[in-house]
């Protein structure tokens, strides 16, 4: 390795788990769908902007060493995971509210500003702790000891992790307005999508609240 980028390789080994990662069902892309389906597929695409904006803060704090620190103290790692929980649970409650319905246009009380969206993404990126771990043994993988500026590697590859991720959460956010509108036509199948995304939600927090009882 000569320069900020891994080699070829290395690189090409990254870029497919990048797919991966993203193709793998989690909170985010709960959020992003479920985003996308009540406001339309530009907030739901910010809200994946505040993942990848999360996820890059996830990337910093292993490149700084912090979450190392952050799994030594387990008291404070068990309570990012309730804070964690929390927020999924209120993002479920959110969901199924009013009866759960998911009439669009949205109820204007409902209506989710942009930067409403890409907040609601940062924090259910950051507040998922798995993340932590996931990104502390991930990450070093792809980035070499003698790796002539680390910091810089470990930058290049966060934002080459959510430009891989793009096309797909593009896709995703178009694909959960047309539901979205779909569901807009039949008041139950609104209410069974928007119950299904809540119980996705509930599932998350009680895996969190679980390994935080540990």
């Amino acid at each position: 390795m000569t320069g900020v980028l891994p080699d070829p390789p290395v690189l090409i080994a990254f870029i497919g788990a990048s797919l991966l990662l993203g193709l793998a069902p989690g909170p985010d892309m709960a959020t992003v769908i479920a985003t996308a389906a009540r406001h339309g597929s530009l907030r739901g695409f910010m809200s994946w902007l505040g993942a990848a904006c999360g996820t890059l803060v996830h990337v910093g704090l292993v490149a700084a060493g912090l979450s190392s620190l952050l799994l030594a103290a387990p008291s404070v790692y068990a309570a990012v995971k309730i804070a964690g929980a929390a927020y999924l649970l209120w993002l479920a409650w959110t969901m199924v509210r009013d009866g759960g319905g998911l009439a669009l246009p949205p109820p204007r009380r409902a209506a989710l500003s942009l930067f409403g969206a890409w907040r609601r993404g940062v924090a259910v990126n950051l507040m998922n702790p798995k993340a932590v771990v996931f990104f502390l043994t991930f990450f070093p993988q792809f980035v070499p000891a003698d790796a002539p500026r680390p910091l810089a590697t470990f930058a290049a590859l966060g934002l080459m992790l959510c430009a891989v991720n793009a096309p797909l959460y593009v896709g995703l956010a178009l694909a959960g307005e047309r539901a979205g509108r779909w569901m807009g036509e039949g008041g139950r199948a609104a209410r069974i999508v928007n119950w299904l995304t809540a119980g996705v939600f509930a599932a998350f927090a009680a895996r969190l609240l679980s390994t935080a009882a540990r």
